[in-house]
Order: C-alpha cells, then structure tokens, then sequence
C-alpha cells in the first residue's frame, strides 16, 4: 500500500498545482556535473495519458520554458492535469545549478481544493498546505543537505544525464518529498538498459531508467535522441501498475 500511495503522489501530485508569489532565492548551490541542464529542450508542450491496466485517469499537458527572475535563469515546468482528476503544478529551478526554487500546487478532488507549496532557501525547505480539512495553514520547514532536489524534478534531472555512457550503474540522487509526510531521502537511480519502446505517439529509441526511492519504485523511460523527452513513466504496482505515456498532440489538444 505504501508504493501504491507514493506511486500516486508521483503520477498525480506531480501535476496538479498552480502559480507563484513572491521571489525565492535559489539555495547558491554549485552545479552538479551528473547534469546538463542545457539538455532541455525549451520552449516545449508535450501531452500524456495517465492509466493503470483497468481505465484511463486522465490527460496531462507539460510545458517546458526559460525565464528570466531577477536577473536568475529559472526553468520554469507548468502541468495541467484535466479529463478526470484535475489540478496544476508550478515547478521552477535554477537552469545552470538544477536548485529549487520552488513549486506551488494546486489539486481539486471532489468539490475540494488543496494548496500544497514548496519553497527553497539556502538549506531549508518551507512547504506551506492549506486544505478544507483544517482551518489553519499548515507550515513546516525542514533542513536539507547540499545538493538535494524536489522528487518533482526527478524526470528532468535524468533527462539532462549522459545515459549512454551510464547503462548498466548506478548513482544516488537526493530528493526532498513534500507531499503528505516531508521528509529527505536518498534515491538508487540505475539506468537499466536502451531499447525500442512503443506509446501512442509512436515508436522510439529509449533508455530504460530505474528508481528505488523511500521503499518505493518507479521506471523513467527517456528518448534517446530527439528532444529526450519521457516517454513512459511507471509505478510498479500489484494490479499492473500505473502509467503515463506520451500520446500526440491532436490526442491530447482534443480535450483541453
């Protein structure tokens, strides 16, 4: 129950959150060499499906783009979830160190509205919920180590990995969780292998990459040319698991 649970969070609370308020310093963090954030490609719009072997939850639209905060170049990653549970997220780092700035949520689940937002400063994180279960805001600030990151960031960072020359290791990576019970932890990330790999948008090169994350799993599939993009992210699961594939633009511009 307890993959399954985080599972979720990472399928869905990754992409139901909305705006910004307020400048945030970025922690001043020294680039990580594991990363390329260069790699991203921006400005970029990609559309995914969420579904486990049983029905389809809904649809996802990403959008990927630099911006310039006080004289900061941030990447800037809005989601919009829609067709089923719906919600935005509002994910911004700094674009030559990775660090966080912040990410501000906002999730609807019958008829309710919940506000879950993460700010970084130096090394704390002040994660701010405000939910219709309690009158009061909830703020808590925990203290993390050099070079930790948002679990919410987990895709992007590995998209900006040299996964070519990485097939068959494994790294650490450290992530801050701020949805439910926050707390930091370490992640294995092995990237698995490089295969042919089908979604609705088409057939593609990728690299299979796998994380064991606070007992829990999840497997990133990466273009491997192209824009490197995800294709397909999985949450292993008893029933099959659950699953966000790519899937064309017209498919996912339909219902918007």
């Amino acid at each position: 129950m307890q993959k399954r649970k985080l599972g979720l969070v990472v399928l869905f609370a990754a992409l139901v959150f909305a705006g910004i308020n307020g400048c945030q310093r970025a922690p001043k963090t020294e680039p990580d060499d594991r990363f390329d954030l260069g790699k991203l490609k921006t400005p970029a719009t990609y559309y995914y499906q969420m579904q486990d072997t049983m029905q389809v939850y809904g649809k996802m639209k990403q959008e990927l783009n630099r911006v310039s905060e006080d004289g900061r170049d941030l990447i800037k990653i809005d989601f919009d979830i829609y067709g089923g549970v719906s919600g935005e997220t509002e994910l911004r780092f700094d674009a030559n160190s990775g660090a966080m700035v912040s990410m501000i949520s906002t999730q609807e689940f019958r008829g309710q509205t919940m506000h879950n937002n993460s700010y970084y400063e130096q090394d704390q994180v002040t994660r701010i919920m405000d939910t219709p279960m309690k009158a009061t805001r909830d703020t808590l600030h925990t203290t993390i180590p050099p070079h930790t990151y948002d679990w919410m960031q987990a895709s992007f960072l590995i998209q900006t990995m040299d996964l070519a020359s990485m097939v068959g290791d494994t790294t650490q990576m450290t992530f801050y969780q701020g949805f439910g019970r926050a707390f930091v932890d370490t992640a294995d990330v092995t990237v698995v292998g490089r295969g042919a790999l089908t979604v609705p948008a088409g057939d593609f090169d990728a690299f299979h990459v796998h994380l064991d994350f606070h007992d829990s799993q999840a497997d990133f599939y990466i273009q491997a040319d192209g824009d490197g993009k995800v294709l397909k992210h999985v949450v292993p699961s008893q029933g099959g698991g659950l699953e966000t594939v790519l899937i064309p633009d017209s498919l996912g511009m339909q219902e918007e």
